[in-house]
Formats: C-alpha cells, structure tokens, sequence
C-alpha cells in the first residue's frame, strides 16, 4: 500500500489511499434473498457482524484490528 499512500490524478490532483480492516471470529447467519429469475445475493447477519462493524470503525489507516465474540462454538 504504501506505493499507492499518495496518486497522483490529472490534471495535478493528488489523493491519498489508505486500507484498514477488521477481523473477527464468531457465528454469523447466512441468507439467500432476491428472486432467482433476477438477481439473488448472499446476506450474513448476527452480533459477529455487528462487532465487525465496530472494530472497523476503531482501526486507523494501515491497521487490522482482531476480535472474537466471547461464547462462540
């Protein structure tokens, strides 16, 4: 990442890139929704996803944060 930390975008624009992410362990639901004859989509839901979410929010450019639901199987 760090080649791509500043780009520079005609006609002399500059903006800077940068990944963050989150990892968690945990039970999650998975759900096929949509009509088959048109489009169908997985969907995960649950607390696992929830703290996904939130430690995402924590982590600043250039980290990974990890968690794990307490009590998953």
């Amino acid at each position: 990442m760090s080649q791509l930390s500043r780009v520079e975008i005609p006609p002399s624009l500059t903006i800077a890139l940068a990944v963050r992410a989150a990892v968690v362990s945990g039970p999650v639901r998975r759900f096929l929704v949509g009509d088959p004859a048109i489009q169908i989509m997985d969907v995960l839901a649950g607390a696992t996803l929830d703290q996904l979410a939130a430690l995402e929010k924590q982590a600043r450019p250039g980290e990974v944060i990890a968690g794990v639901i307490l009590g998953a199987a």
